[in-house]
Formats: C-alpha cells, structure tokens, sequence
C-alpha cells in the first residue's frame, strides 16, 4: 500500500471514532440539554440561591451526590473529545505531507513547462484530497514552506522553493512576451519540447 492510503486509512479511521465520539447517548444528553436544569442548581447549590429554597435537605444532599460525578463525566468526555480531534487533525497533516510526496513524484514524471507540470500534479492533489480525505479541494500553498504538504513535495520533487517561484515568474513572462529564454533555459523550463510538439501538428 502507497505511503498516502496508509496515511488515509489511518485519517478515515480516527475521522471515524471522533464521530462516533460525538453521536455517542452521552454526547446525544449534553446537545439536547436534558441535564442543564439539574447541572445548574448543582454548580449554583449555596444557601442563599432562590432555586434551591424549594429542595428539602434530602433533595439537596442528593443533588450534590449526583452533581459530583456528573461534572466528571463531563469533563472527561470534553477532554476525550480534544484527544480525539487532535489526533484526528495529526492524521490529516500525515496524509496531506504523504499526498505531496506522492505529488513530488507525480511531477517528475510529467514533461513539458514547468509551471504546467505543477498546475498539474498540484490538481490531481487536489482532486484526492477532495475525494479521499476531508472533502476540500484544495492542498496548501507551495510557496508556504511550511505546509505539510509543500515540505512532501519539496522532499520528493527535489526542488528548491525560491528557486520554484522564480521559475515560475520567468515561465509567466515568458508566456505573456515580456520575457525572451535562450535554448538552455527555454530547454531547464520544458518549453522546448512543447514547442517541438507544437511544431509537429
């Protein structure tokens, strides 16, 4: 199995117990606020709270009896829930740092200019995330270095990120007639092949 479907699978299944997490009877009490009316006469339970002259002692001491372990399990469930979102969003970055190696390669076996190349490799991505992992379409910036999914690329694709954006300005003006490449550059840039292809038709 690809390092990215390991890393989906893994994603899917943490993705999976969050969710169960959080449609679970007591996650289902705490939405539908069934409990408050008690919670709160428990964490206002002072003497002088107008709620509570209604409660006999026993009613009270109860009260109190369930408040305690009530607010346990509240806060361990809350706690559970961070627990599970973190390792969660830990899984994703994974998958997305595991999608852009996969994207870095993808990209060394296209031909052609470069900035297609990447226009590419950075849309199929894209496409996968969108379909294989948190329904989004997009991947973060290759430009911000720090991304999980640029530092895949960059790993995988050998390139350098300044020296990408700096291609990938000279690739615009060229393309736009403001800029004029020798064959070497025109050749380091992919746009002798296309304009070998282009001849040929």
């Amino acid at each position: 199995m690809e390092a990215f479907e390991t890393c989906q699978v893994d994603y899917l299944l943490a993705q999976h117990e969050l969710i169960a997490h959080q449609r679970s009877a007591f996650a289902q009490e705490i939405q539908s606020k069934a409990m408050l009316p008690a919670l709160s006469l428990y964490l206002d339970n002072w003497p002088d709270n107008p709620e509570l002259e209604s409660l006999s002692e026993d009613e009270k001491a109860l009260l109190r009896e369930w408040g305690g372990p009530y607010m346990e399990k509240l806060s361990a469930f809350h706690a559970r829930t961070e627990t599970l979102r973190a390792a969660t969003h830990e899984q994703l970055l994974k998958a997305l740092q595991a999608l852009g190696e996969q994207a870095g390669r993808e990209f060394l076996k296209l031909r052609g200019p470069i900035d297609q190349r990447l226009a590419a490799a950075v849309n199929s991505a894209s496409q996968l995330r969108k379909d294989k992992l948190d329904g989004i379409g997009l991947v973060d910036g290759l430009l911000e270095t720090e991304g999980r999914f640029a530092k895949g690329f960059y790993k995988t694709s050998g390139l350098e990120p300044r020296v990408l954006s700096e291609d990938l300005r000279r690739c615009y003006l060229y393309r736009s007639g403001g800029l004029c490449l020798s064959p070497d550059e025109k050749a380091r840039l992919g746009f002798v092949e296309l304009e070998v292809n282009d001849e040929g038709r």
